[in-house]
């Protein structure tokens, strides 16, 4: 069974593709009311009609973890425009200690991948506070930084993605390094087909990209706000039908719905919710 603590876009896309390709049973775990069991029935409609017996699940509870062969932990506070994955470092370092500590207890035999930022010091966190082997934590940021290398790589080439090998190191953050002499297009060595100024370039924008993500996906939902200004809050019915929850693993449990919620409170619940990737 692979388990998932974090419910919101990461981690309901993860299941989803778990499902998909019919790897093995899921559990999704949140904290937010009724939002893992919810996602899981919409899982297991899409599995029904994709022929899929995987058992799919949902539970605000630690305890669903009991039996996992792997646990992703995807949740932590997002970061949002303007931040760097240090910025998160305090906040969500007591929480995927917190979380960590759950894990090693319902599930101690399990492999723990982190996928929360700052990636290195929230793994780092998680070995330590799980009491887990080395051999058992991991953190999935390197291949995330790999294929943010091998896509601008295709832009600047005009190649199929397929044809690129390629190999980054070092931390998920501003530091990573893509190392060009470890890359190739179709065996073809990059410094024969890029200049070192593309190639610095290339590494750069690697660097820079999430901060880019995020900002775009953000920054319509901000326009959206301005122009919802002063118009009527939405019903609650339309809220049930519009909302999607937002990754964001919160140590309050207020009601999305609560009386005193701002106009502006649902746009954004949604802003946290799309400016989650990485």
């Amino acid at each position: 069974m692979i388990s998932i603590i974090g419910s919101g876009r990461v981690g309901s896309t993860l299941a989803m593709i778990l499902v998909q390709r019919n790897i093995d049973d899921v559990t999704l775990v949140d904290i937010i009311p009724n939002l893992p069991e919810g996602e899981a029935l919409d899982l297991s409609h899409m599995a029904s009609e994709l022929g899929v017996d995987a058992r799919i699940s949902g539970s605000n509870d630690y305890s669903a973890l009991k039996g996992s062969d792997i646990v992703v932990v995807t949740a932590g506070l997002a970061r949002k425009p303007g931040m760097t994955r240090m910025d998160l470092l305090t906040k969500n370092a007591g929480i995927i200690k917190s979380v960590s500590q759950e894990v090693a207890r319902y599930a101690p035999n399990c492999k723990l991948i982190m996928v929360t930022n700052p990636l290195d010091a929230m793994t780092l966190v998680a070995l330590k506070a799980s009491g887990f082997p080395k051999n058992r934590v991991f953190g999935m940021s390197g291949m995330l930084d790999l294929s943010r290398f091998k896509q601008l790589l295709a832009d600047y080439l005009h190649v199929s993605r397929s044809s690129i090998d390629a190999l980054v190191i070092g931390e998920h953050g501003e530091s990573m390094t893509p190392l060009p002499s470890y890359t190739s297009v179709s065996g073809i060595p990059l410094r024969k087909l890029l200049s070192e100024q593309q190639i610095d370039e290339a590494i750069e924008k690697t660097r820079k990209v999430a901060a880019e993500v995020i900002a775009k996906r953000v920054q319509p939902l901000m326009r959206q706000q301005t122009a919802w200004r002063g118009w009527s809050r939405p019903s609650t019915t339309t809220r049930k039908q519009c909302y999607l929850a937002p990754l964001t693993w919160k140590e309050s449990s207020a009601s999305v719905g609560s009386a005193s919620e701002s106009r502006s409170s649902w746009v954004q619940m949604e802003l946290k919710r799309f400016s989650r990737l990485n």
